[in-house]
């Protein structure tokens, strides 16, 4: 097996949780064991260390960029956010 970091919110809405949920199978299935602070890994540390240290351990690392935040108005830099960008 090979040892995967997998980064991932530990929150997620229920329709995405419920495909993560798909996919930690089938990585093993094509020989991965997938690694996930906060889901089959424990944070002892800082989470910062906790990440260093078990991508330190795992041959790979897999990132999914699940949006957390969705922001309707507001100021950035003092620039509102709709035309701000």
């Amino acid at each position: 097996m090979i040892d995967v970091f997998l980064s991932r919110p530990n929150w997620v809405p229920v329709h995405i949780d419920n495909h993560l949920n798909k996919l930690y199978p089938v990585l093993t299935e094509l020989g991965f064991n997938p690694r996930t602070i906060g889901n089959n890994v424990e944070s002892l540390s800082s989470p910062f260390d906790e990440v260093v240290s078990l991508m330190k351990r795992c041959q790979c690392t897999i990132v999914l960029g699940i949006p957390q935040l969705k922001v309707q108005s507001g100021k950035l830099k003092g620039k509102d956010l709709e035309t701000g960008f």
